[in-house]
């Protein structure tokens, strides 16, 4: 958990901060009982496959690894005065997911924010957004600390995302690779 301050306000990041490599990101070892690696994997893929339409991973070893990039768009809406503004970006991340019979272990790393809904605009780590976006509150927002606050709702948000896709990950792999089993 990461706090900032702004003016009177204490502003907390619900996004895990990994002290040792001084990055935000999520893992998480999974046990699944009944499932060998090669059906975790093959969930893993096809989860993959259907949820972010990649047709080449990044790592693909038959049962033991599986790596891929993912996003999801995210909005907040920020308070500019008198008036609520809307920001909008996209947030990008490496899902690393390692297999042995009945567990998994997930790793999302290199998470990065782009400015846009389309993630077409230049991509900042989430480490550097956190440092930079104090002096982006001050061009978009009145008020002291409106920065900070910027950051936490921005962060704050895409956690709320990536914990639901972490427990979408983990239906998925805990379901049948089975098509006809119904």
């Amino acid at each position: 958990l990461t706090a900032f301050a702004g003016g009177k306000e204490k502003y907390e990041i619900n996004m895990p901060y990994d002290s040792v490599t001084n990055k935000y990101a999520y893992s998480k070892v999974v046990a699944v009982p009944g499932k060998s690696d090669h059906d975790l994997y093959i969930n893993a893929k096809n989860w993959s496959k259907r949820k972010f339409q990649n047709e080449k991973p990044t790592i693909d070893e038959d049962s033991t690894e599986f790596m891929d990039k993912g996003n999801f768009e995210i909005s907040v809406l920020m308070n500019a005065g008198m008036v609520k503004m809307p920001i909008k970006g996209t947030v990008l991340f490496t899902m690393d997911f390692q297999f042995k019979d009945e567990k998994y272990k997930l790793a999302i790393t290199d998470i990065k924010l782009s400015d846009n809904a389309s993630g077409t605009t230049t991509e900042k780590t989430m480490e550097v957004f956190a440092k930079e976006v104090d002096q982006m509150g001050g061009i978009y927002a009145a008020g002291k600390g409106a920065g900070k606050k910027m950051t936490a709702d921005i962060m704050n948000a895409a956690d709320t995302k990536m914990l639901e896709l972490i427990k979408e990950i983990e239906t998925a792999l805990a379901g049948s690779n089975n098509k006809s089993d119904w």
